[in-house]
């Protein structure tokens, strides 16, 4: 790999590209999706997906952040036999546990309800290949290897809608071509991840110490609050819209939450994997000052990023969703708008708690998220009834609000990393000229992608003239990264 290559890897948005890319072909197979299901199994594979997502989370996405804490400090052989044996260990216990549960309450489907015996496999294969794509693929981050980690994501998000349009040409049945789809794809994918951070060839049983199980669970447990937050803001309005209404209306909900989440999960993803592994290093080094230089300039990046690209999908809501999903589902085409703001909220809280994260003391994390969580169910239970699906995508948005709001009041502030006034106040103002310009170039005589294109193109245009007139960034520094995390 050239220099120049590896450079724009390590730099602050150098990440950035490759999840825009895993977000286009996001939303080619939400499109895709939303014309090869009917709203009612699509609302079927939603309420799978998310109970896999959050079993997942409870049971091993918590090895995420051990992983990455404290992977890149084993240094000698023995080190990381030591690491790798217990990770791997406690994780095949707790799979071990979890496909015995499966199989106990699979068979007390099979027995007191007819069900289907395929269907209950293939959520086999799909979790499976969920857990190892999403645990190995990240950590390659985190060992050095950056280059394959960007390929296999990308490779992810384009086999994954591939195959699944496959099956269906090849006949098989709909209900099953997502979970086929994903989970094949997932499980190669997922094996290729873990072949190239080489766990296996560190396991040793001689190495297993029950007491780092321990040491593993008090750090990694509570930073699920900041993980579970966004998947019980994200999951209890669809079991509760499930509960209140139907399928049907979850299948409403659901691909046009998902644009929403896939976008601004391509933008905080792709901004913290630039930043985050570099913020970790200069604060394991004791350089507070350079980590409060790469916070803050992080925090500028995603406020650079995100703010726009929230308000021109909360203003183009109607037309993106009429562009990429079926007139069939046109009802939610409004949540898109919504679900923007509330996951830019989510994303910049995550900002306020990378110094619990970098101090080892997680707990603040969780109680934190647990109010938003608490909040946003009551919300969820008052208006759901009252006002429907579109009702949720709102106390989504605002519980995500509240959640940023507390996590920046209740921060370590160890580091300091505050934004000057006249950047902030430069974002915001080249935000609203963006979106009078955008809402101007909806008066254009022309229709569909290109009336959609050229608000897009005119928006970024306009912004982005503002943003260098009012020197919030320059051109040479933005092409440089300078502003970044270098």
């Amino acid at each position: 790999m050239s220099k120049h290559i590896k450079r724009f890897l390590n730099s602050g948005m150098g990440y950035l590209p490759f999840k825009i890319i895993e977000g286009i072909f996001g939303v080619v197979a939400l499109s895709l999706y939303s014309h090869l299901l009917t709203p009612d199994t699509y609302g079927g594979f939603g309420l799978v997906n998310v109970t896999v997502m959050l079993t997942y989370l409870l049971a091993i996405g918590w090895f995420n952040f051990v992983a990455t804490r404290y992977v890149s400090e084993q240094k000698t052989e023995n080190e990381k036999k030591e690491f790798y044996s217990n990770i791997l260990t406690l994780q095949g216990r707790i799979l071990a546990a979890l496909f015995i549960m499966y199989i106990v309450f699979g068979a007390g489907l099979l027995y007191f309800k007819e069900y289907n015996i395929r269907l209950l496999a293939l959520y086999i294969l799909f979790f499976v290949g969920y857990t190892l794509n999403q645990f190995y693929i990240y950590l390659l981050l985190f060992v050095n290897k950056r280059f394959q980690n960007v390929m296999l994501m990308v490779l992810t998000s384009i086999i994954r809608p591939s195959l699944v349009y496959i099956l269906y040409k090849a006949g098989v049945d709909v209900i099953y071509i997502l979970f086929l789809g994903h989970g094949l794809t997932d499980l190669v994918l997922g094996s290729i991840a873990f072949y190239q951070v080489g766990a296996y060839k560190y396991y040793d049983r001689k190495f297993i110490n029950p007491a780092k199980f321990k040491t593993y669970f008090d750090y990694g447990f509570p930073l699920i609050g900041l993980t579970l937050t966004m998947y019980i803001l994200n999951i209890s309005d669809r079991y509760l819209i499930k509960f209140f209404y139907s399928k049907y209306d979850l299948g409403l909900y659901v691909p046009n939450y998902a644009i929403a989440s896939a976008a601004f999960l391509m933008i905080s993803y792709g901004l913290s994997r630039g930043f985050y592994p570099k913020l970790l290093g200069e604060w394991k080094n004791g350089n507070k000052e350079k980590a409060s230089h790469i916070l803050r300039n992080s925090i500028k990046n995603y406020l650079f990023i995100g703010l726009p690209a929230a308000t021109g999908m909360y203003i183009l809501s109607n037309s993106i969703g009429t562009l990429f999903i079926s007139n069939e589902y046109a009802k939610g085409y409004p949540i898109i708008g919504i679900v923007a703001f509330g996951m830019f909220f989510l994303a910049l809280a995550e900002y306020a708690n990378k110094e619990w994260e970098l101090s080892g003391n997680t707990k603040p994390i969780f109680k934190n998220s647990l109010k938003a969580a608490i909040l946003n169910l009551i919300l969820n239970i008052i208006f759901i009834p009252m006002f429907g699906f579109i009702a949720a995508a709102y106390t989504t948005c605002f519980s995500f609000f509240v959640y940023a709001i507390i996590c920046f009041m209740n921060r370590k502030k160890e580091i300091t990393y505050r934004l000057e006034v006249k950047e902030l106040l430069g974002i915001i103002l080249s935000t609203v000229i963006m979106a009078f310009t955008v809402l101007i170039c909806g008066l254009l005589p022309f229709k569909g992608l290109v009336l959609l294109i050229s608000q897009v193109v005119a928006g970024i245009v306009s912004y982005m003239m503002m943003i260098f007139i009012l020197n919030v960034y320059s051109i040479k520094k933005l092409l440089h990264h300078e502003e970044s995390v270098e």
